[in-house]
């Protein structure tokens, strides 16, 4: 008797976090469609420090979108533990991989937000700097603060991307339907692909020396 109570107190707890799960998924679904869409519809952030910190760091879009990236962050955490609770049945190995890829992932989301809010706080004291060897201070910090935001972001995005591609596998041999399947290992190999060949260019001529 003890033991059915155990294991209905087990599966209620289970069925909340699968509720919890797929609602924080749904929300982070049309969190991306938010982000894409002022990503798309805004202007692109200016490449030199000093530009960024006079008309892109304290403004609307920016903001709007460092706070849509740390909600998209918060919120893959319950999305990913209740995909882990819903699939590790089917291969708990590629389930723990992909979540240890997803938290990997959150955290630098986390750096990449950061990044972007203290880049309003420079932009701030580049505003009132009463001199040109501080205003130089700010713009230095602002470039390592841009390449560090940005390495994060691409870095999360690959990670992340794994994760997915982890998870799409892991469906294949679940219940969920093979579209959604498919859609996800597609989804996973399109990021993580994207992002290193980003990145390889990059860091290939530094073995070569």
């Amino acid at each position: 008797m003890m033991a059915q109570m155990e294991a209905s107190t087990m599966d209620s707890k289970s069925k909340g976090l699968y509720k919890v799960g797929g609602a924080s998924l749904m929300l982070n679904g049309v969190l991306l469609i938010a982000i894409f869409g002022t990503v798309l519809a805004g202007p692109q952030p200016p490449t030199d420090p000093a530009q960024y910190l006079k008309t892109f760091a304290t403004s609307s879009l920016n903001l709007l979108e460092t706070a849509l990236l740390f909600a998209l962050a918060i919120l893959l955490v319950p999305g990913i533990l209740g995909l882990y609770g819903t699939l590790k049945q089917a291969n708990k190995t590629w389930m723990l991989l992909a979540t240890g890829f997803f938290f990997l992932g959150i955290g630098a989301l986390f750096v990449a937000t950061t990044a972007a809010v203290t880049s309003v706080f420079l932009s701030q004291s580049y505003s009132s700097a009463s001199n040109a060897t501080l205003q130089a201070y700010y713009i230095a910090g602002a470039a390592a603060t841009i390449a560090l935001g940005n390495s994060a972001g691409f870095i999360a995005g690959f990670i992340i991307s794994l994760g997915i591609l982890l998870i799409g596998m892991t469906m294949l041999k679940s219940v969920f339907g093979k579209p959604l399947a498919y859609l996800s290992v597609v989804t996973g190999l399109v990021g993580s692909v994207g992002s290193a060949t980003f990145y390889l260019p990059l860091v290939i001529p530094y073995f070569l020396l």
